[in-house]
């Protein structure tokens, strides 16, 4: 078997795009020592074209066809099949050889471009989202790294699930190292401060949302709130402007190092793919702030905090709840690092090569295909079996599922789900919160509120802040509906005490202050 990987997004290594391609890569070869494997490189320099190295039974070759460029990439791609005719193509960037008829395999690392954000809607990304379609249309199978990305597939390209494979992407060693000793020679090197958060890399784009956060920033110290200043890489040159340090790119040993200093992370991003930057800060043990966009909830589970990515109340209270709370920093340290371990390139590489032999034996042999891999969720959202019959793994899946159901107006199923979830996972905050809401929905308080209390217990245990602060808030409204203005009282006060800057709940108040004073007492 002849496979050729085009790996010319790994010249990218300061993105997620080509570490995923340079780390899997560079482990496939070693999975599957029989296959003859032929790696695609780029480079610029023309004279490269015409140059192959062997090595056993890898042959590389490059291509200086620029990532961007799709027809020049096409006419690359029909001088080099003609050479090598391999029997399989795998390519981690958007396209794929249109006139070829092997088996063709693409990695879809997110479908941003389908959102509507401004730089998405200028002629040249235009014209690269039209390439791209074609792309995945003629793809006899897709990989993606989230199942947030699976789902926009599924939505905007109708791809059937049967046809996509999950692959998770992992924190590289460097940032499990903590390297307290390269962490002291860049402070030195770039005069760092004691204290600093921890912004991700610089970007000019929107959905990023760096602005937003140096915002709330500013608004807080005006407040008198000591915030530490901020710290993002990616910038041409060092910049340092109203508490905001700006450092060049860094090594992934010099990146890793300044993760580990920070004393917490922020990542206010508006769409995501995957989310590599929150589960390298993980790794290095520095607790994070995430909004709750795409994919990130799914990688960061319950090992951060989140924050609607549109809401400045929201991040406030986020990042003044971390400020003051040591206790639970220690807490997200430690649950990060967990976290992080559960993700590893070893594990992504064997799922690649799975999905690879699966297509291939699908293409020999037609055979009825089913979906391959540990989520159920796609098959219960297109053809849901009787719910005991579920083979339930994760309460992600089961979540997702729900989603889909109640996508389709669906809510008795969802509910059956739900209750049948909650025999499986009687500790899940996510799914108490969803059947309380649900309840909520349907105007069944009293069926809400009791979700709701079982979900701030469980949130107590596990210190969870943002569980703490949408129980207590959504508890406070069923005893507000239920005229128990005493115990909603005392709700709104605790989820004010996880918010602070919480808008509806003060609105609450005033409300039972002047209930309570027209005289409508407490049942």
């Amino acid at each position: 078997m002849k496979i050729l990987l085009d790996v010319r997004a790994s010249s990218l290594l300061r993105h997620g795009v080509g570490r995923f391609a340079a780390e899997v890569s560079s482990r496939l070869p070693g999975l599957c020592p029989e296959w003859e494997w032929i790696f695609l490189n780029y480079d610029s320099n023309p004279e490269m074209m015409a140059k192959e190295e062997h090595d056993g039974n890898i042959i590389n070759l490059w291509g200086n066809s620029g990532l961007h460029n799709y027809v020049s990439d096409q006419i690359m791609y029909s001088a080099l099949l003609k050479r090598h005719n391999p029997d399989l193509i795998h390519s981690f960037w958007y396209h794929l050889p249109e006139m070829y008829r092997g088996i063709k395999i693409l990695t879809v690392h997110d479908r941003l471009q389908e959102k509507g954000f401004p730089e998405h809607n200028e002629d040249h990304v235009l014209k690269d989202r039209y390439w791209m379609n074609r792309s995945i249309s003629s793809a006899d199978a897709i990989i993606v790294n989230s199942l947030s990305t699976m789902r926009d597939l599924v939505h905007c390209n109708r791809i059937g699930p049967e046809n996509i494979f999950l692959t998770y992407l992992a924190a590289n060693e460097e940032f499990f190292k903590k390297d307290i000793k390269r962490l002291n020679s860049l402070r030195k090197k770039y005069s760092l401060p004691e204290r600093y958060i921890f912004l991700s890399s610089h970007s000019s784009v929107s959905y990023k949302n760096t602005e937003f956060v140096s915002n709330i920033i500013r608004k807080l110290r005006s407040k008198g709130i000591d915030v530490p200043p901020l710290l993002s890489t990616g910038g041409d040159v060092i910049e340092r402007e109203n508490g905001w340090i700006r450092l060049p790119y860094l090594s992934l040993s010099d990146l890793a190092a300044v993760v580990t200093g920070a004393e917490f992370m922020i990542y206010p991003s508006l769409g995501e793919g995957f989310g590599l930057p929150p589960l390298e800060a993980m790794a290095a043990g520095t607790p994070v702030i995430t909004s709750n966009a795409d994919s990130l909830p799914e990688v960061c589970g319950e090992a951060a905090i989140y924050f609607d990515p549109n809401s400045a109340d929201d991040l406030s209270g986020s990042i003044n709840l971390l400020l003051n709370n040591k206790k639970l920093s220690e807490y997200l340290r430690e649950k990060g690092s967990s976290r992080a371990r559960l993700f590893s390139w070893d594990k992504c590489a064997l799922e690649t090569i799975s999905a690879i032999k699966k297509v291939i034996s699908r293409k020999k042999e037609r055979p009825v295909f089913t979906f391959p891999m540990n989520w159920d969720e796609m098959d219960f959202a297109f053809n849901l079996p009787p719910v005991p019959q579920m083979k339930i793994k994760e309460p992600e899946s089961l979540l997702y599922a729900v989603e889909m159901l109640s996508r389709r107006n669906n809510k008795p199923e969802a509910l059956k789900l739900l209750c049948h979830g909650l025999k499986l996972f009687p500790d899940s905050p996510d799914i108490l919160r969803e059947l309380g809401k649900i309840y909520k929905s349907e105007k069944q308080w009293k069926k809400a509120s009791g979700y709701f209390r079982s979900l701030l217990r469980i949130a107590e245990k596990l210190a969870a802040p943002q569980h703490l602060r949408s129980g207590s808030y959504h508890l406070a409204e069923c005893e507000f509906n239920l005229k128990n203005y005493r115990k909603a009282e005392e709700f709104f006060k605790q989820c004010l005490k996880h918010c602070p800057d919480h808008k509806t709940a003060p609105l609450f108040l005033k409300k039972i202050k002047k209930t309570v004073r027209t005289g409508r007492k407490n049942p």
